[in-house]
């Protein structure tokens, strides 16, 4: 295992509409923790570049703990396990100034050179796998309906090696979040009326081929099921074309009591609006 540490400000840029941090400022933040981890081990990254090499994500789990606000200095914590053929598991926490875990973020990439992979940190291999590190993603039973999204990759979202970092593919899912939203009527009046809000906690995202520029991709959306307090939405992305499965998605949303700032159960009437959408609707009524 090789440990490294950096530390970054948040930016008024990296806010959401509730003035929180995005979930995609935390996995920049750990994309240049990994970067930096390789620099500071032998490969910079004009090196990584002109050898050819390129990295990509397998896996990544995102646990959200603390949110913060424009200002803010982070702490980004990274451990880095080598395994075989060109893996590596990133083990990596986002800490406030105060030492309050703000983000932890696992994530298992593949490093490769002309499709062969490449070992860029061979003498810390270890016996770890890597995935089993990651919850399962299950299967679609096709038990209910799904929101469907239809957009276009953008070319200027592309990184240093011609795809897409996983910030972005994760813009993509919280899109299909916003148009699942609008589709089921949960309008901002709505959870007002309500009294109730989701906070997303965090997801398991498993990736099968890299996403093409350009590209006109479906974002299927459902929710899986409901448990007590947690509600568990589901995201297949695949080419509108083709059907090639891009990649898969399961996030965790918190329901929570807008007066009362504290965790509930979903109400009936939220259950009803999402129920067509809902997989294992009677097991959430349990």
């Amino acid at each position: 295992m090789i440990a490294d540490e950096i530390q970054l400000v948040t930016r008024i840029s990296d806010l959401d509409t509730q003035r929180h941090v995005t979930s995609r400022t935390y996995e920049n933040f750990c994309l240049e923790g990994r970067f930096r981890l390789l620099e500071k081990n032998g490969f910079p990254l004009r090196d990584i570049l002109s050898q050819g090499f390129t990295i990509r994500p397998l896996e990544s789990s995102i646990r959200f703990l603390a949110q913060q606000m424009e200002g803010a200095d982070l702490k980004t914590e990274t451990k880095a396990y080598a395994l075989k053929n060109g893996m590596i598991f990133w083990d990596q926490k986002v800490l406030s100034d105060s030492e309050t875990p703000a983000a932890e973020i696992k994530t298992l990439t593949l490093c490769e050179k002309k499709g062969n992979p490449v070992d860029l940190l061979p003498a810390e291999k270890t016996e770890m796998t890597g995935y089993d590190q990651f919850a399962e993603i299950p299967d679609f039973r096709g038990t209910c309906k799904t929101v469907d999204t239809e957009l276009i990759t953008l070319y200027s979202e592309r990184n240093i090696f011609g795809d897409y970092n996983p910030a972005y593919l994760w813009r993509i899912v919280e899109d299909s979040r916003w148009f699942f939203s609008t589709k089921a009527g949960l309008t901002l009046d709505r959870f007002v009326q309500m009294d109730t809000t989701m906070f997303f906690m965090g997801g398991v995202f498993r990736f099968f081929h890299p996403v093409p520029a350009g590209r006109k991709v479906k974002v299927s959306t459902w929710i899986h099921s409901f448990e007590k307090i947690r509600s568990y939405m589901r995201h297949e992305v695949t080419d509108c074309e083709t059907g090639l499965r891009y990649f898969a998605v399961q996030d965790e949303q918190l329901v929570v009591s807008l007066s009362k700032a504290r965790p509930k159960k979903a109400p009936e009437e939220f259950q009803q609006l999402v129920g067509e959408y809902v997989e294992n609707f009677e097991y959430s009524q349990k």
